[in-house]
């Protein structure tokens, strides 16, 4: 499966920098299985709404930049929530 870069900012519903900023926002994500404890030395968050596209969005990173990642679950939201150090475009020109 191709996923474009399009594609992925595409199944995203918002997105953010990361990092030490959001550390008293914590008690709020809900780490998925498999990631360990969240870490704040990522650049960016990426909001999903469903798991579905978070399985998307994954593939892109994985298999197509090649990036570390890591996914939770936030509660405030009710959104997933990847974090990476990946830029989309938007970032990258902003």
């Amino acid at each position: 499966m191709q996923i474009t870069e399009q594609d992925f900012d595409l199944l995203t519903t918002t997105s953010m920098k990361w990092g030490v900023h959001w550390t008293d926002q914590e008690p709020r994500f809900e780490m998925m299985p498999g990631q360990g404890v969240m870490r704040y030395d990522w650049a960016y968050a990426y909001w999903l709404n469903d798991y579905a596209s978070v399985i998307l969005a994954r593939h892109f990173l994985d298999v197509c930049e090649d990036l570390p990642l890591q996914i939770a679950y936030d509660t405030i939201s009710e959104d997933f929530v990847i974090v990476t150090n990946y830029a989309t475009e938007s970032w990258r020109n902003g």
